[in-house]
């Protein structure tokens, strides 16, 4: 039974977005991407990680992304889901990598779980958490930390010590 103490990475949940308030006295135009109403949204993050603060989890939306096909404005911060493979769905649909946005965990309960994406496709979230990573410009900064981890630890391990 799926709920807001043992989600796992993967897991789709039905969550009701909230309407932003952007009146024009305090806010621009409204961007497209601004959703609200009920969404099927994939966790990132499971109950047992700690890369988000207690009792929430980083989340990532699906939408049919209606306004952004109608304007072909699809790029690769949308990553395609087919119905027919992903049978949950009722429409063709897209993760909207450039969208993570922390949920709280109150809102995941057995009654809008869904399923977990990983049972359509094994390496969904692997697909996922790296193109997340592209679309939102972090993608350089991980890759130059992970190179330069991993030379000191080659250095440590197979560079005989300096004799200074």
């Amino acid at each position: 039974m799926k709920n807001h103490s043992n989600f796992e990475r993967g897991d789709i949940f039905n969550i009701f977005l909230p309407k932003t308030d952007l009146t024009p006295e305090h806010c621009p135009p409204p961007p497209d991407r601004l959703l609200h109403g009920i969404h099927k949204m994939i966790c990132l993050t499971g109950h047992d990680e700690d890369k988000v603060p207690l009792g929430q989890v980083l989340m990532v939306p699906i939408s049919t992304a209606t306004s952004a096909v109608r304007k072909n404005l699809i790029t690769d911060t949308h990553l395609p889901l087919e119905k027919e493979i992903f049978t949950f769905l009722d429409h063709n649909s897209y993760v909207l990598l450039f969208s993570p946005r922390p949920v709280d965990t109150s809102w995941l309960t057995q009654t809008n779980y869904v399923c977990n994406i990983t049972d359509y496709d094994e390496n969904a979230m692997k697909k996922i958490g790296i193109l997340t990573l592209f679309a939102n410009g972090s993608y350089d900064d991980v890759m130059e930390m992970a190179y330069e981890r991993l030379k000191q630890r080659f250095m440590q391990e197979y560079l005989p010590p300096s004799n200074n």
